[in-house]
């Protein structure tokens, strides 16, 4: 997983590159010695990550291998064993043994990443690696008539693409039509899936946050164009900017030009962080912090002017919310979203779970756990809940705030929170997306763990679901689950 990470960052680079890859240095000979390196010649594959290496005359052109075949990612330039992007970013540290291809993030071969092996061609990747038991999904060949056809689908998808788990929900007008579940919480001495099973529920978590950011602005705790540090007991500051003004707004749009750097990937820890959400986040923003750093934690972009997604940004909009309130966010939650809406399996406290092993367990694509894991920016991906949990409050979300008679938050900021915010991307709302199918919602993904939530508001349909498993084909799988429930809507419709 280390390795998409890097890959999302591989690509933030590669769109944001110009012509600045030959310095002053460059000159043709240089130029030369990049085609001249055959070293690391040849087809390279990892299953675990699902990644392919094109490699020839010093280019290395990186692919995304799906159940459907290959994607293009980026191209890299090789020199010396260093693959560059296009404006000089050192990006992997490459070194062969044989028949593999040992990658390394790059400059310095002190940080692993994985290893690929020689394989004969692209296509002997792209179109024969998921011949076998995985299955290639194709939504538009079923036909769904009845949520068990819908179960049955699932449980063919699942069981052929090795999914340990999954768990889905659909919620048709203001009720729950009905819950999927199907495996179990493990590889090996887990427990059956059931409604009530809580998931880790990766970057669908930041519609929880954004729910409670807007729920505080609706009570009168701030205005989300107030600027943050009227709230926070230290300043950010971006020192690539002169005199900007970060709003909260800015946040839950990606749009403050605060950016992930490493220290939000590098600080994962077994069970809950012991790094506290405002010690993290002093320490990320303020200068000399053990996580500052102003190239890698910053963007030179005016606030509202350019999207990044941006994992730190959102954790500090629920922090402005700790910090204004005097309670932490985790609490804010529970008593503002949770406990209203009867949600008795969801926290971003794994602590708070007195039995964790009903819990499912992250599995990676070789069935492997990595074990509950947390990370001090838990409002960003933290969450645990179950699909009953999820599908209440997206029930809300749907019902303009209300659900089961309980008013959560104002019909008027549940517009606003879904409501386009920004020109810089489009169908962004407050954290909340609009995709172009008309779909509402957020998905996410994590170690070991792929989920989504999404409805149709003219159709009044909305799905959510989890995995507890991740790689290429299920994120694959993920997308395929969306669009089965969507081009069949009228199946689910109220």
């Amino acid at each position: 997983m280390r390795l998409m990470q890097l890959l999302m960052v591989l690509a933030l680079l590669t769109a944001c590159a110009g012509d600045e890859f030959y310095d002053e240095g460059y000159d043709e000979e240089f130029e030369d010695d990049f085609a001249e390196d055959s070293t690391f010649d040849g087809i390279w594959y990892t299953e675990t990550e699902g990644i392919a290496l094109e490699i020839a005359n010093g280019t290395l052109t990186e692919y995304t291998v799906t159940p459907l075949g290959c994607g293009e990612y980026a191209a890299l330039t090789i020199f010396d064993s260093v693959a560059y992007s296009e404006n000089d970013e050192e990006i992997y540290e490459l070194a062969v043994e044989g028949d593999s291809l040992d990658l390394y993030e790059g400059p310095s071969d002190d940080d692993y990443l994985a290893t690929f092996e020689a394989v004969d061609s692209l296509p002997t990747v792209c179109d024969s690696v998921f011949d076998g038991n995985i299955l290639r999904v194709d939504p538009s060949t079923e036909s769904i008539a009845s949520l068990g056809d819908l179960e049955a689908t699932l449980e063919d998808w699942r069981s052929r693409n090795g999914v340990p788990g999954l768990a889905l929900a659909i919620v048709s007008g203001n009720r729950l039509l009905d819950t999927i579940t199907l495996g179990n919480t493990a590889t090996s001495g887990g427990s059956p899936i059931q409604a009530d099973t809580p998931f880790l529920m990766a970057s669908v978590s930041k519609t929880i946050t954004a729910t409670a950011v807007v729920i505080a602005a609706d009570r009168g705790t701030f205005n989300l164009d107030d600027p943050i540090d009227a709230y926070l007991p230290f300043t950010v500051d971006n020192p690539l900017i002169d005199g900007e003004t970060i709003t909260i707004r800015h946040l839950l749009t990606h749009t403050s030009g605060l950016v992930d750097g490493e220290a939000v990937y590098n600080n994962y820890s077994d069970g809950d962080s012991p790094i506290a959400l405002s010690a993290f986040m002093q320490g990320y923003f303020t200068p000399g912090g053990a996580y500052y750093d102003e190239d890698d934690n910053f963007i030179d972009s005016d606030p509202g002017n350019e999207y990044v997604y941006s994992n730190v940004g959102t954790s500090l909009s629920g922090y402005v919310v700790e910090a204004a309130t005097g309670i932490p966010f985790a609490t804010y939650t529970d008593q503002q979203i949770f406990t209203p809406l009867g949600m008795t399996n969801t926290s971003f406290r794994l602590a708070d779970f007195p039995d964790t092993s009903r819990i499912a367990l992250p599995i990676a694509s070789d069935g492997t756990s990595y074990g509950h894991y947390g990370f001090p920016t838990y409002p960003d991906g933290g969450l645990r809940s179950s699909v009953e949990d999820m599908a209440a409050f997206m029930g809300m979300i749907m019902n303009n705030g209300t659900w089961n008679g309980v008013e959560v938050i104002s019909a008027a900021s549940i517009e606003a929170m879904l409501s386009e915010q920004t020109t810089a991307q489009d169908g962004q709302g407050l954290i909340w997306y609009t995709s172009e199918d008309g779909s509402v919602g957020h998905s996410g993904g994590e170690q070991g763990t792929v989920t989504e939530m999404y409805f149709l508001p003219d159709q009044q349909v909305g799905v959510v679901f989890m995995m507890n498993s991740s790689g290429s084909n299920v994120d694959r799988l993920s997308a395929s689950i969306l669009e089965l429930v969507f081009q069949n809507a009228e199946v689910f419709a109220p």
